[in-house]
C-alpha cells in the first residue's frame, strides 16, 4: 500500500525495456497529499532501508530520512502532517508485527484522521486570503538563508505576529522554500475552490522536535534488531504461504448439534 510497487521492483532483479511512443497522463501528486500519503511514504521508505542491501544505511543515515522528511512538514508549519510522519517512525519501530495486525489499515486510517486538524480542505471562501508579504519579498539568497537559520522563524520570538500571512497555489504546496518567511500560509488547490491554513506555533514545533529527538534516539539503538528481524518478516510476509493464509476464508461456523 503506497510503496508496494518500489518495494516489488527492489525485491526482484527485472530486465528493463523501454517502449518509445507510450505515454501515461495521470492527476498531479501534488495535490493528492495528505497526512495520511505522507505517513505511508515515509513509513515504507523506512522499510526499503532496513530491508535491501542496496540501500543500507548506518542508523544515523537511515534515521535522516525520517527527519528530513518532517523537517520539510514543520518548516510550512505543517504540524498535522509531521504528527502523522512521526507516527509512521514509531510503527515501522515496532516491528514486521505491527503489519502483520494492521493488514486493512482501518485502525490507524482513523488514528491519522484524528490527528488532521488544521490541514483539512474547507471551501475556499470560508478562509482569509488577506495577504501581507515583506520578508517573501526579500532577495531569494537573503530569504533562503533567513528561512534556513531560523527554522523559518521558529528561532525568531514574536514570528507569529511579524512573519508574513501568504497564499501559495498547488504549485507550492509541496515545497519549503515557498513557505519561508511565512507565519499563516494558506494553500489552495488546482481551482482555488478549496484551501486550508496553517499558523506558526513554536509550542507546537518544539513539542514534535522533542518527541523526535527521542525517537531517534530509540531508533538508533535499536537499528540493527529492527534491521535482522525485518529482513527475516519480509521474507515471511511476501511468500505465497502467508498470503493463502492470510487471504483464506474465514472456515464456516460448526453448526450446533441438535
Amino acid at each position: 500500500m503506497r510503496g508496494d510497487d518500489i518495494s516489488f521492483s527492489l525485491a526482484n532483479d527485472f530486465n528493463i525495456f523501454t517502449l518509445n511512443g507510450v505515454v501515461s497522463f495521470q492527476d498531479d501528486f501534488t495535490e493528492k497529499e495528505s497526512a495520511q500519503t505522507l505517513y505511508l511514504d515515509l513509513r515504507n521508505h523506512l522499510i526499503h532501508h532496513l530491508v535491501f542491501d542496496a540501500l543500507e544505511r548506518s542508523p544515523l543515515g537511515t534515521a535522516k530520512i525520517a527527519l528530513r522528511f518532517m523537517l520539510r512538514s514543520l518548516l510550512r508549519c505543517k504540524y498535522d502532517s509531521a504528527e502523522a510522519q512521526l507516527l509512521a517512525w514509531q510503527d515501522v519501530m515496532q516491528g514486521p508485527q505491527f503489519f502483520d495486525e494492521n493488514i486493512d489499515m482501518s485502525a490507524r486510517r482513523a488514528d491519522i484522521k484524528a490527528l488532521i486538524k488544521d490541514e483539512a480542505w474547507q471551501p475556499a471562501e470560508t478562509l482569509s486570503t488577506a495577504e501581507r508579504r515583506r520578508f517573501s519579498r526579500l532577495p531569494r539568497r537573503l530569504r533562503h538563508y533567513l528561512g534556513l537559520f531560523t527554522l523559518n522563524g521558529h528561532l525568531v520570538p514574536f514570528w507569529k505576529m511579524i512573519g508574513d500571512r501568504m497564499v501559495l497555489n498547488i504549485g507550492e504546496r509541496g515545497l519549503v522554500f515557498p513557505a519561508f518567511g511565512g507565519a499563516r500560509l494558506t494553500y489552495l488547490n488546482t481551482d482555488g475552490s478549496k484551501g486550508y491554513t496553517v499558523t506558526h506555533s513554536k509550542r507546537r514545533f518544539f513539542s514534535l522536535a522533542w518527541r523526535m529527538a527521542k525517537t531517534l534516539a530509540a531508533f538508533r539503538r535499536d537499528h540493527s534488531r529492527l534491521k535482522a528481524v525485518y529482513r527475516s518478516g519480509y521474507a515471511e510476509m511476501a511468500s505465497k504461504p502467508y498470503w493463502e493464509k492470510t487471504l483464506a476464508p474465514a472456515a464456516d461456523p460448526v453448526p450446533a448439534e441438535a
